[in-house]
């Protein structure tokens, strides 16, 4: 299953060029000052076609790459993947490649930092970028036949979107610990890694799911990543449900094209989703005889611990590490 291409899988548009010269796009600035060009879709597709043409740089790349797969970064996290600048970052929104998310209420660098986003001494990091129209045509031709994550995350709440920023920084220090560790971490954003029923309804729906591949022993293995942020409720009975449910119809084994139901690692806010997944997992192993396999660990063990320390197995109670090779014989 080819998660996130590297290079261009798909010959360009052919672009209709009109007669004359094209005029400079008008243009609009923000609150902050920032001047964003104005274009219609014909011609970001232009934009791109031509970009291509050129050849990207490998920062780009990475820029197109993982916002393709994330939907939203902020400054620093697209910092840590492309090694640009603040500033070049900044210029890439003029260039459109990127789209900044405006301050709403419940978003602020303040809100960015509690949650373990930013560094209290790096406000210019708490800037939050989503694709631009540009990056997006671009996104849309590097990851073909597949689509980018959505874009539209001007139009979401605060908590949305710090919520996909913390599934995004999840998966960066899991692919910084894989690499150290020789793995090859491969991302599918959400929409691509749901699972759905013969009539189109999504079964589950992973915030990300990780195909990891090490290239030295050719061992393959998946996880699917579930995030909670809850405060109260039940979500871990329904993630446990969901999945037992979608393992006895074998729609996963098509959906993802493995053999092997991948592990489900759930990353939690607040003690009480693992203490309800300890619970869960043994009263479903007991009843239902469940055989999909729960890892778990805290958001705080997450941003303070090695990405591969920490993790519980939710049926045996004991430690976990998903990135452990196995021991020779």
């Amino acid at each position: 299953m080819q998660m996130t291409p590297v290079v261009v899988t798909a010959t360009p548009p052919k672009v209709k060029r009109r007669a004359g010269r094209t005029p400079n796009p008008p243009s609009v600035t923000d609150v902050d000052g920032n001047v964003t060009k104005i274009v219609t879709a014909n011609q970001a597709e232009q934009i791109a076609f031509q970009k291509l043409r050129s050849g990207l740089s490998e920062q780009q790349i990475a820029l197109i790459d993982n916002l393709g797969q994330g939907g939203v970064m902020t400054a620093r996290q697209l910092q840590a993947v492309t090694g640009l600048s603040y500033g070049r970052l900044k210029n890439s929104q003029g260039e459109l490649l990127l789209d900044r998310i405006r301050l709403l209420p419940d978003l602020h660098p303040q809100r960015l930092i509690d949650n373990g986003l930013v560094e209290a001494s790096d406000k210019s990091g708490a800037v939050v970028y989503t694709l631009g129209v540009v990056g997006m045509a671009l996104a849309k031709q590097r990851l073909a036949p597949y689509k980018p994550a959505p874009s539209g995350y001007s139009g979401f709440n605060g908590t949305r979107i710090i919520h996909d920023l913390i599934v995004n920084e999840i998966v960066l220090r899991m692919g910084k610990r894989a690499a150290e560790l020789g793995w090859q971490l491969q991302w599918i954003h959400k929409q691509r890694a749901s699972v759905f029923d013969e009539k189109g309804n999504a079964m589950i729906e992973p915030d990300a799911l990780l195909l990891l591949r090490h290239p030295a022993t050719r061992i393959e293995r998946m996880l699917a990543l579930e995030y909670h942020n809850e405060d109260r409720g039940a979500r871990a009975k329904m993630k446990v449900d969901k999945y037992h449910q979608t393992f006895l119809s074998n729609r996963w084994n098509e959906g993802w094209d493995t053999k092997t139901m991948p592990a489900v690692a759930a990353v939690f806010r607040n003690e009480f989703v693992g203490q309800d997944y300890f619970a869960c997992v043994k009263e479903a192993t007991t009843k239902n005889g469940l055989k999909v396999r729960f890892i778990g660990k805290s958001l705080s063990d997450m941003l303070n611990l090695n990405a591969d320390e920490g993790w519980v197995d939710f049926a045996t109670r004991k430690a976990s590490y998903p990135l452990k090779l196995p021991e020779k014989k």
